[in-house]
């Protein structure tokens, strides 16, 4: 019989969710507080207009979908991980800490 084995997806862990916003501001800059060997995503686009449910929702599969298009790599063998997000200034941003 042939079966698929499918990597260990990482935890959502609460506590990254920490992690993440204090990376939040700056693209590019790791901060003390985060373990080393991690992996900070961001994506950022436009609000175009009033947020709802249905914008943040398409925006976010957005952002899962160009993170495994380009990403995967990076983020595999993490085990946990924790975001942030953020509607504010007429954009949408959400930052994602893997470790």
């Amino acid at each position: 019989m042939n079966s698929i084995i499918l990597p260990a997806l990482p935890e959502y862990d609460c506590r990254y969710e920490d992690f993440a916003f204090i990376g939040f501001g700056d693209s590019d800059h790791y901060f003390p507080h985060v373990p080393q060997n991690s992996v900070k995503l961001v994506h950022e686009g436009p609000k175009n207009g009033t947020s709802n449910r249905k914008k943040i929702g398409r925006f976010l599969r957005g952002a899962i979908g160009t993170w495994r298009r380009n990403n995967i790599g990076q983020v595999q063998g993490k085990s946990r991980f924790g975001c942030q997000f953020s509607d504010e200034n007429d954009k949408y941003r959400v930052v994602c800490i893997f470790d």
